[in-house]
């Protein structure tokens, strides 16, 4: 059976992600996770190397597409509206 977590994130990582994916800034993820900014962006560039993205958005836009992480319906919507795309 194939892994979920096929790009091989890590449990902070993915936390990291998650809370992305609810809407936290950069500060907040440090302030929700108990982790620095330092280890907030190193996580964020791990994030992307291995999402094979360059933005937050893409990021949270990709995991959302491969059941990394789940978030309500009116979150999507605004990452969908700060894009300007419909899927």
């Amino acid at each position: 059976m194939e892994s979920k977590n096929k790009y091989w994130l890590t449990p902070k990582e993915l936390e990291v992600l998650q809370r992305l994916a609810m809407g936290d800034t950069y500060k907040m993820v440090s302030e929700n996770c108990g982790i620095t900014m330092g280890t907030v962006n190193y996580h964020i560039v791990n994030i992307y190397q291995k999402l094979q993205v360059n933005s937050k958005t893409s990021a949270v836009i990709k995991a959302m597409r491969e059941k990394l992480v789940s978030v309500s319906s009116h979150i999507f919507i605004w990452y969908l509206n700060d894009i300007q795309i419909f899927v």
